[in-house]
């Protein structure tokens, strides 16, 4: 789809925004504000408390943590936190200036809290795939071996350095799709810090798509399209169809379709479905609807710049999927997608396991997204999701973008510095880019709704 190209090409350049350009005419992968850079440093928990779960999940939604200490240590499969800048047990190897909790294996003795100089295994669980960054690990004065586990594979094994008694240090990881981190202590220490990003796909705006690494890239075609289906989803399976309509010179996800085991939700600008039947009529804010046995909350609250738009959340028990509905455009996002449901997913969003942009095929590597689009078009080979026909449907082609000859008309009045203020409103983090190309494409200054 050589004019997709050349549609974005024409117009970055006349943003002066050449620098994104790759060679093949289209923009570069870039991490997409979807990826949240997370640091685990036990500051909610007191000297003494045993980490639960429940009270991590308050912070940290998607991560566990237990131990299987030494037989010569204290029972039990939870960690005990350590407060570093009062040490008790007259425990001095642990005492530092600035680390504040730890999380250790307890002692068997009576004075707690008191690392035990046997070690054992602390075990961090994940139930979505993370980018593990760093680790900081207190007194080693023994070797820590750090285990990386994708799923059931251990893809990783690190051991550290014997650096003497009370000695600390922060361990530079970086290896993605880590789903289990096991530290075997062979003797006393503690953890200080955990350092982690974790991804989410998601797709918005005109309309900007990522991946489940984080990628993000747009696609500017008319068609119906698979964002993602998923057969392991809750042991009944999810599928989930997008519908984008080209309008002038701007593109937009119009309709959104999804499937667990027999059932249909389909949401649009102005209605929701529910196998058919109106699920919209009478919905207050807070309220909710039954979809395939998991509830589906709505808001309609302002946005932050005082704009509205609708929210859907659909609520399973390892996950959330988010839509959200700003004048006709409409987002979708995956919240907390856990490893167990996902395991298989594929689609427009990228192939889960991999991380890659993979053909139908599950071989193919198609980064160009003119060519990665058309690849996810909705064929015969696919559940009918959507309770209408729009143009083109399989075997015709997903329809390119507007030609090049009408992208000096993309202005529409607005500048760059318009649209660059009013985009700041989402902070440093947010895809402030993907918000200035929407508002000047579309000419709308009000589009930085979608980004928000």
């Amino acid at each position: 789809m050589k004019s997709v190209s050349a549609f974005l090409l024409a117009f970055l350049v006349s943003v002066t925004a050449a620098n994104l350009i790759t060679d093949a005419g289209h923009r570069k992968l870039e991490e997409s504000s979807r990826c949240t850079s997370k640091t685990l440093n036990f500051d909610q928990f007191s000297a003494g408390d045993l980490i639960t779960n429940e009270k991590l999940k308050q912070e940290f939604k998607s991560l566990e943590i237990s131990v299987k200490p030494d037989g010569r240590c204290a029972s039990g499969s939870l960690a005990r936190i350590f407060d570093t800048e009062n040490p008790t047990c007259e425990d001095d190897d642990l005492k530092t200036s600035g680390e504040g909790m730890a999380a250790i294996i307890q002692d068997k003795g009576d004075c707690a809290p008191n690392d035990c100089r046997f070690g054992g295994e602390m075990i961090f669980s994940w139930s979505s795939k993370v980018t593990l960054n760093s680790i900081r690990l207190l007194d080693l004065d023994q070797s820590v071996a750090i285990k990386l586990f994708s799923g059931d594979t251990n893809v990783a094994t690190i051991n550290t350095p014997k650096l003497g008694d009370g000695q600390h240090q922060t361990f530079t990881i970086g290896k993605s799709d880590i789903t289990k981190m096991v530290l075997v202590h062979s003797g006393s220490g503690a953890v200080a810090e955990v350092d982690y990003t974790t991804c989410g796909p998601g797709a918005n705006g005109d309309p900007h798509f990522h991946t489940w690494t984080g990628h993000k890239f747009d696609y500017h075609g008319q068609c119906d399209l698979v964002f993602m289906k998923a057969p392991s989803f809750e042991g009944r399976g999810l599928e989930i169809h997008v519908r984008t309509e080209q309008r002038y010179f701007f593109s937009f996800i119009k309709t959104v379709a999804m499937k667990i085991g027999d059932d249909l939700l389909e949401f649009g600008f102005d209605q929701v479905l529910l196998n058919g039947s109106p699920a919209h009529e009478g919905l207050a804010s807070g309220s909710s609807f039954d979809f395939a046995g998991y509830p589906v909350s709505f808001h309609d609250e302002p946005m932050p710049n005082g704009r509205p738009r609708k929210l859907y959340r659909v609520h399973t028990p390892h996950d959330t999927v988010d839509i959200k509905v700003f004048k006709q455009l409409m987002a979708i996002e995956i919240e907390d997608a856990s490893h167990v449901n996902f395991i298989d997913s594929v689609g427009i969003t990228g192939d889960y396991n991999s991380g890659l942009m993979l053909g139908r095929d599950g071989v193919t590597v198609l980064s160009d997204p003119s060519d990665f689009g058309p690849e996810w078009q909705v064929t015969s080979d696919d559940p009918s999701l959507f309770s209408s026909v729009q143009a083109p449907q399989f075997p015709e082609k997903c329809w390119e973008a507007a030609a090049i000859d009408k992208v000096r008309h993309l202005r529409n009045g607005v500048s760059q510095v318009q649209a660059e203020e009013a985009c700041a409103i989402l902070g440093e983090n947010a895809d402030i880019e993907d918000c200035v190309f929407d508002i000047m494409a579309t000419g709308d200054i009000e589009m930085v709704g979608a980004h928000l």
